[in-house]
C-alpha cells in the first residue's frame, strides 16, 4: 500500500484508488485462472489425491467405515476413474472389464448408486450435489436393472 494510506488520518478516494484496483486486479486474475485450469475437462465429478471433487462444489466429503471408504464411495470412484471418455453409457460388465482387480466391487452397482441407493444418494445431498447434467437436464449417473 502507498504510505499516504498507512499513515494519513483521513482517507480521500483519490489517495487510496489505484491500490484497490490493483487489488482488485490480483483477485480477479488468479480467480480466473483457477477456474479455468479446472473446468477444462468438463467433467461434471472428477478424483484429485484420490478425493471427489464436483465442478462448482469442489471436494465432496463423506464418513469413512472405521479405515475403509463405503461400497458406495469405491463403486462411485471406480465410475468417475474407468468410465470411457467417449462413452455416456455403459453395461456394469464392461465397466468392470477395465477396472483393475484390486479396485473391483463386483456386479452390484445398482444397488450402491442406482436411484433408491439412499446412502449414495445422502452423500450427494449432504454435500449439495445433484445427480443432474447442468446442461442436459439428465442424471449424470444413472444405473439400470439389466435385461
Amino acid at each position: 500500500m502507498s504510505g499516504e494510506i498507512r499513515t494519513g488520518s483521513f482517507f480521500n478516494r483519490d489517495k487510496y484508488i489505484s491500490d484497490v484496483e490493483r487489488f482488485h486486479q490480483s483477485i480477479v486474475f488468479s480467480n480466473s485462472e483457477i477456474d479455468t485450469e479446472e473446468n477444462k475437462t468438463g467433467e461434471i465429478f472428477s478424483l484429485k489425491d484420490d478425493d471427489i471433487y464436483h465442478y462448482e462444489i469442489g471436494r465432496l466429503h463423506y464418513d469413512k467405515n472405521g479405515l475403509k471408504e463405503p461400497k458406495y464411495i469405491q463403486m462411485f470412484k471406480n465410475v468417475i476413474t474407468y468410465m470411457p471418455k467417449q462413452k455416456n453409457k455403459v453395461r456394469i460388465s464392461e465397466l468392470e472389464k477395465n477396472i483393475n482387480k484390486k479396485d473391483q466391487c463386483g456386479i452390484n452397482y445398482r444397488v450402491n448408486l442406482g436411484k433408491s441407493a439412499k446412502p449414495f444418494n445422502n452423500f450427494l445431498k449432504k454435500n449439495g450435489a445433484k445427480n443432474i447434467h447442468p446442461e442436459k437436464k439428465v442424471p449424470v449417473i444413472s444405473v439400470l436393472r439389466q435385461n
